[in-house]
This record gives C-alpha cells, sequence and structure tokens, in this order.
C-alpha cells in the first residue's frame, strides 16, 4: 500500500501509516453546546426541534467516544443523523470509528462520503476519506479526495504526505519527494513527512540527502523514534557506527518495544565486534518480533545468535 522504511539490515516496518494515522479530529464540545443552544434560542419549528435534538445526541456521542465507549458513541451518532441527516459532523465520526476503532474501512467510507456530501468544505472530512479509500486501494477516488483536502486547506500536511505515498506507489519518486516536503513545508512538527521522505532517499541510496531530511526532522521533533532509528540507518550506510548506535540507543529511549531499533542495534554492535551487546539486544528483539515482516529478521537474528553461541562455545 505504501513505501516502509527498511530496517538497516533487510526488513520491511509494518503498520507505520495505521499506528502514525490515528489523528482523530473529535469535534470540540464546547462548540458543539454553543450549536445547540444557538440552535434551541431560534425559533422552535419541527426543522429546528430536529437539528436541536441532533446535536444533543452528538454531544453525548462525543461525551461517550471521550470516555472509550465507541458502542454507545456510535449509537449517539446514528440516532442523531437519523433525526437530522444534514449532521455531518456526526456522520464524519461514524466514519472515524468505524475506520479507527473497529477497523472497518469498507464501514467507515459509506459514513465519511455521506460526510462530504453533506458538508463539502470539510477539508478533514476529505482527508479522512482519502486515507479510507486508499486503505481499500482505490487510489484514484483516494487522490481526487486528497486533492480536495489540500485545495479546502493548502497547508493540510497529512493529506500532502498521503499524496506523496500515492505518488510513490505509482513509482512517481521526482513528485512523491515534492508532495512530502510540501507535507514538511506544511507542518514541520509532523513526523510522517520526514520519515516518508527520508525513507525514500534511504532506499534508492541518498544517503546524504536521507540524512539530511532526518537530521531536520529529529531537530522539529525530537521525541519520535521513527526519525532517530531512520537516522541511525544513515548513519550506518556512511560508516557512522558509533553515531548510529547512539540514534538507536535513543529511539529504543523513546519507544519500547521498538524490534526494528533493537535489531539494528544488535547487528550493528556485531559489526563493531561486541558480541555480547550483540547478544543482548537480538535476544531481546527475538522476544519483541511478532512474525509477519519480521520473518526474515528473526532468521537472519537466529544465524547471528547462533555464531555467537558458537564463538562462545569454543572460547570454553
Amino acid at each position: 500500500m505504501r513505501g516502509t522504511q527498511r530496517d538497516v539490515h533487510g526488513g520491511r516496518k509494518a503498520g507505520r501509516a495505521m499506528r502514525w494515522l490515528r489523528r482523530v479530529a473529535v469535534v470540540g464540545m464546547l462548540g458543539l453546546t454553543a450549536a445547540a443552544a444557538a440552535a434551541a434560542a431560534a425559533p422552535m419549528t419541527a426543522c429546528s426541534a430536529d437539528r436541536t435534538h441532533s446535536l444533543t445526541l452528538m454531544n453525548e456521542g462525543v461525551m461517550a467516544y471521550r470516555d472509550g465507549n465507541y458502542a454507545g458513541a456510535t449509537v449517539k451518532f446514528k440516532e442523531a443523523v437519523e433525526i437530522w441527516p444534514e449532521n455531518g459532523q456526526a456522520y464524519y465520526m461514524l466514519g472515524q470509528i468505524y475506520l479507527w476503532k473497529y477497523q472497518q474501512p469498507d464501514q467507515a467510507v459509506t459514513y465519511l462520503q455521506k460526510a462530504t456530501e453533506v458538508d463539502k468544505e470539510q477539508a478533514d472530512y476529505w482527508y479522512q476519506l482519502g486515507h479510507c479509500q486508499t486503505l481499500l486501494k482505490r487510489p484514484e477516488q483516494a487522490e481526487a479526495s486528497l486533492r480536495k483536502a489540500v485545495e479546502l486547506k493548502a497547508d493540510h500536511a497529512g493529506a500532502w504526505t498521503r499524496l506523496g505515498i500515492l505518488a510513490e506507489q505509482r513509482g512517481e519518486l521526482t513528485q512523491s519527494a515534492e508532495l512530502y516536503g510540501k507535507g514538511i513545508t506544511a507542518d514541520p512538527r509532523l513526523p510522517e513527512a520526514y520519515v516518508y521522505l527520508g525513507d525514500l532517499y534511504y532506499r534508492n541510496e541518498k544517503y546524504a540527502e536521507a540524512q539530511q531530511v532526518f537530521k531536520n526532522g529529529v531537530e522539529n521533533n525530537a521525541n519520535n523514534a521513527e526519525l532517530h532509528n531512520g537516522l541511525g540507518n544513515t548513519y550506518l550506510a556512511t560508516q557512522r557506527q558509533k553515531e548510529a548506535v547512539v540514534e538507536y540507543q535513543e529511539a529504543l529511549r523513546l519507544k519500547t518495544p521498538y524490534p526494528s531499533a533493537l535489531y539494528n542495534l544488535g547487528m550493528t554492535y556485531y559489526a563493531l565486534g561486541d558480541k555480547g551487546r550483540a547478544k543482548t539486544y537480538l535476544e531481546k528483539f527475538n522476544q519483541a518480533a511478532n512474525g509477519g515482516d519480521n520473518s526474515a529478521r528473526v532468521a537472519a537474528a537466529q544465524a547471528r545468535l547462533m555464531e555467537i553461541k558458537e564463538e562462545e562455545d569454543k572460547s570454553q
């Protein structure tokens, strides 16, 4: 579905998009309460009564969502749109719940499409719809939705970044780099854009460019483990092993467990001849790895551990 950052010794990191893009835009309670109050103050008609009731249910749904009661929130939001079908916020929140909490993009897309039909001027509605369409492998629809998001909000960093991912999937690497760059310009505090751009350069062996991107990312997002791990990869690729170790250790400090950093650190120590530390981190990696995209790295780690054990046996 997207370009992924490799660890320096082979494997791919899976699931970054799903982990990082869970930025659920919950509508502010004060804003909703004010909207409901305004509706209540207006001359009461059947239509305005329905709208007021819908907004009240919307408030209750947001409260349930914030309490972690997603089933209860779903019921409230569905009641809200049934009473007043023009409640775009309720459709949007239903889309968010089905996308991020229930992991059902095929259901989420229906609600997000409805949200954009009811309110065509909300950039975040189009952005989340585009993300959902990407997950459903509908790249043309996703491209159109994300383009609409940046048309409405030119500094929508997330939409620019996802457009970059789509371009990279098409093999349009120059355009992809430009789009990631727009994401960084729109929001220098968004780590995803740096990671995707740095990874793009790294995988194409443009290590100097990748290193600069990751350095810039770390300067603006010092507490992001993926950026430190990526910077460590570029140091290792340019024979700066000790600096790579520092970055991998910082990545582990920020994120535990972090299989990629454990693996990279273990293999780097092995290359440096420090078999004791290599053994420690490779064993920790094997404990943290969960198969899938880690399978090749697990096999490589096991091979190194066997070599270390053989050396230990010979020395006894």
